[in-house]
């Protein structure tokens, strides 16, 4: 059995269990495999591991009628050391909780480990030395980001797109997201277009009466199409890239974006990605040099190739100007 394919079978339960996809299409397309290979997956899940997963004609859609395996796993799961660990470093590395509420949930936390663990993860971290950065923390504005998410109203947001340009939106918000040690606000904007917010970049937040709109935005699916998380919520796009082996070597083991192989020729790899908007793919490509060949879609070629020469203008214009002097 491949472990690729034992893999896509746990993650195909996990799918279904979390209620993010339950369709075979949609199982299909997100593991890059034909429904038949889903059809593979819940067979193995329920001959091997013991689940009794069913497909319900009537909703189109796989249901979990028996966990198997997976049930002593879910309802037993705890927090082990290495987790408490590692929940530690990514708060402190996030830079965006204050020390003082790092170290309360550092003491909540620590309750779950022995003696030993303890008096040396004590020493591991000292927050209150390396978290020194406040103006990241907003806490009203979360509190207001949170308070929209739970009563699922609209807000008005200041926003500083740059040092001297703040403007207002009115967004419908629908989750946050970490990236590069930043949070980042994901919302709809009055168009039902994707943005992403820095939140360290808000101002203010204004609570509106008017609901926003019922949504089925899933973070896990949102990240799962998204270059470094930014994309867009409601419009998917068909990326078709060529690559070089090599290049495609660090496409594969960098980008847990959806994609799959759908040619192999010499020194040649073209990969398929269904990905959500285009900006976010343009740095990841040209930090691959001429790794690469944009085939589709033609927007994405064009605007490799507007920054492409927009970087050799600006090289050659600091180069006149270093040769004038």
């Amino acid at each position: 059995m491949k472990q690729n394919f034992c893999e896509n079978a746990i993650n195909t339960f996990i799918s279904i269990n979390n209620s993010n996809v339950q369709g075979r299409t949609e199982l299909a397309d997100k593991f890059g495999v034909t429904e038949r290979t889903i059809s593979s997956y819940i067979k193995y899940l329920n001959e091997e591991l013991n689940t009794c997963i069913r497909w319900d004609k009537k909703t189109k859609k796989y249901v979990i009628e028996d966990q198997g395996l997976f049930k002593e796993i879910i309802n037993n799961s705890k927090l082990e050391p290495m987790d408490i660990w590692l929940i530690l470093i990514i708060l402190l590395r996030s830079q965006y909780i204050l020390p003082t509420k790092v170290k309360i949930i550092e003491k909540e936390l620590l309750k779950f480990v022995g003696n030993k663990e303890k008096a040396e993860m004590e020493k591991l971290f000292a927050f209150e030395k390396t978290n020194h950065l406040d103006e990241y923390y907003h806490e009203d504005i979360l509190k207001n980001i949170y308070k929209a998410f739970i009563n699922k109203k609209k807000i008005k947001i200041r926003y500083n797109r740059s040092s001297e340009n703040t403007l207002e939106y009115i967004i419908e918000p629908q989750n946050i997201t970490f990236d590069n040690g930043r949070v980042y606000l994901i919302a709809l904007n009055e168009n039902k277009g994707d943005r992403t917010y820095r939140i360290d970049r808000i101002r203010s937040v204004e609570i509106l009466e008017e609901c926003k709109g019922e949504s089925n935005f899933s973070l896990s699916d949102y990240l799962s199409k998204s270059w470094h998380m930014f994309g867009g919520i409601d419009k998917e796009t068909r990326i078709v890239v060529k690559f070089t082996r090599n290049a495609a070597k660090i496409v594969e083991e960098k980008v847990g974006i959806n994609k799959r192989i759908i040619k192999e020729e010499g020194e040649y790899v073209t990969y398929e990605f269904i990905a959500y908007g285009i900006d976010g793919i343009c740095i990841e490509l040209l930090g691959l040099r001429d790794g690469f060949e944009v085939l589709e879609p033609m927007e994405l070629r064009e605007k490799i190739l507007g920054i492409g020469k927009r970087i050799v203008e600006n090289h050659s214009n600091k180069k006149r100007m270093e040769d004038g002097n």
